[in-house]
């Protein structure tokens, strides 16, 4: 109970958390799921690349996201995880 309560608490949360121990707390796994919905609806049915500065604004307004650095800073994960990928300069579009 002590070891938890020490090493499996979500640092951006402060709340107990067992994902933090596999590297995929459940704040990070609910900001990804926002992200993709976000970027799904961005990029329309005919998907087309999404500017950054759009992205980002929806990314705030979720409020899963404390500021435009925050979620600029996901974005770059997400594009170095290869989940996403920079289409163009400034653009953005999901890896199908």
């Amino acid at each position: 109970e002590q070891m938890l309560g020490t090493v499996g608490v979500d640092a951006s949360t402060g709340k107990r958390d067992l994902g933090v121990l596999y590297d995929k707390p459940q704040s990070d796994t609910s900001r990804m799921s926002m992200f993709m919905d976000i970027l799904k609806k961005l990029e329309g049915e005919r998907p087309s690349p999404v500017p950054e500065d759009k992205l980002v604004r929806e990314m705030v307004q979720s409020s899963k996201f404390k500021d435009a650095e925050d979620a600029k800073q996901f974005v770059k994960r997400m594009a170095d995880k290869a989940t996403i990928y920079e289409s163009r300069p400034g653009h953005y579009s999901r890896v199908t």
